[in-house]
């Protein structure tokens, strides 16, 4: 896969290795076949799949990372954020689930296009990379959104429906669409 930068703005080092680490994961973890009760094939989503050859991937390139970027965190997968109404990301990259030392990435994926459950991983993005002084936010740096099986037309039309989310500059868009070599990050 291609990554085709529709934004210009300076990415940081582990928005970069996210996207570079999606050049690995193989289009048979965007969908995976299913049988019916009738004995026909059909598609369904692979979205928890998708994301644990996603952290598989991410993990072998921090692994090898000599840059220091990665000293002390830990990336983590499916993990509950119990302070934070109990809300599952895909992936975090933090310091500990136990403390908000650092808290570098929060990353949601969706492998079926789907708006309402679009919109609501991007609200879960805005509120993780919010901050108060109660803790009542989890004070994220980055966010990230990984859309598979999306065109690049639906994703502009989301970026139109929703400029405040899309231009949020905490936040990072990736999309991709199944068997085509490119992905986009807005």
């Amino acid at each position: 896969m291609n990554c085709i930068k529709q934004r210009e703005c300076e990415c940081p080092k582990c928005v970069e290795d996210i996207a570079t680490a999606l050049k690995f994961v193989s289009n048979e973890y965007t969908r995976i076949s299913g049988i019916n009760c009738e004995g026909n094939l059909y598609d369904q989503a692979g979205e928890h799949a998708f994301v644990a050859e996603l952290y598989h991937q991410l993990k072998t390139i921090i692994e090898h990372d000599e840059s220091g970027y990665y000293n002390d965190l830990l990336l983590h997968f499916d993990l509950t954020k119990r302070r934070f109404l109990d809300q599952r990301p895909d992936l975090v990259l933090h310091h500990s689930p136990h403390d908000r030392k650092r808290q570098e990435m929060y990353v949601e994926v969706k492998t079926a296009w789907n708006v309402g459950d679009i919109v609501d991983d991007l609200q879960k993005l805005i509120d993780a990379t919010s901050r108060d002084d109660n803790h009542n936010k989890l004070g994220y740096k980055y966010g990230v959104m990984i859309m598979g099986n999306i065109t690049k037309i639906n994703s502009q039309r989301l970026i139109q429906d929703y400029p405040e989310i899309f231009h949020h500059p905490q936040l990072f868009f990736i999309t991709f669409e199944r068997n085509n070599p490119n992905f986009y990050l807005f």
